[in-house]
């Protein structure tokens, strides 16, 4: 019989995170991010041939985007939206994102986005109903490397 399959030990918990950003050569801790996805999207064009009624699809590229769901405690993100409003300066910048679960067999995986651009931010907010103020920034970015990757859990090897 085959015993293989995933031992919870191997599981990443999502608190076991941490990251950087660096823009215009400062690193900044980003000890207010409460959850950071980076997703690849493709993007397909429609192709019809003769001889099939099924349209198909061909992948023509890729669409990198992601979103931060931070607290709001850093001027971060709204002096870079303020100083593309006021001087028309778009700011890029790195982001790494580093999983690293000590209780976990399958390593650490150590993620750098490039070319990080923010597409909307809050520039003031209050909420009487909230305990704790947060809010959601969505970003593009350029690419991306992996300078660590997870090995295989323990079980699977």
């Amino acid at each position: 019989m085959d015993n293989k399959y995933l031992l919870a030990k191997d599981i990443i918990s999502g608190q076991e995170a941490h990251g950087y950003m660096t823009i215009n050569g400062r690193n900044i801790l980003m000890f207010f991010a409460k959850k950071v996805t980076a997703e690849a999207e493709k993007t397909t064009t429609d192709v019809k041939t003769v001889g099939r009624r099924i349209v198909q699809q061909k992948a023509t590229g890729v669409k990198l985007t992601g979103t931060m769901t931070i607290y709001d405690v850093t001027p971060e993100f709204r002096r870079v939206m303020s100083d593309y409003i006021h001087n028309g300066i778009d700011t890029y910048f790195d982001m790494t994102i580093i999983n690293d679960d000590p209780t976990s067999g399958i390593g650490k995986q150590t993620a750098v986005l490039y070319d990080v651009n923010i597409s909307k931010a809050v520039m003031a907010q209050w909420d009487v109903d909230s305990d704790a103020l947060d809010y959601e920034v969505p970003f593009s970015y350029g690419d991306i490397k992996y300078l660590d990757e997870f090995s295989l859990p323990s079980n699977l090897a």
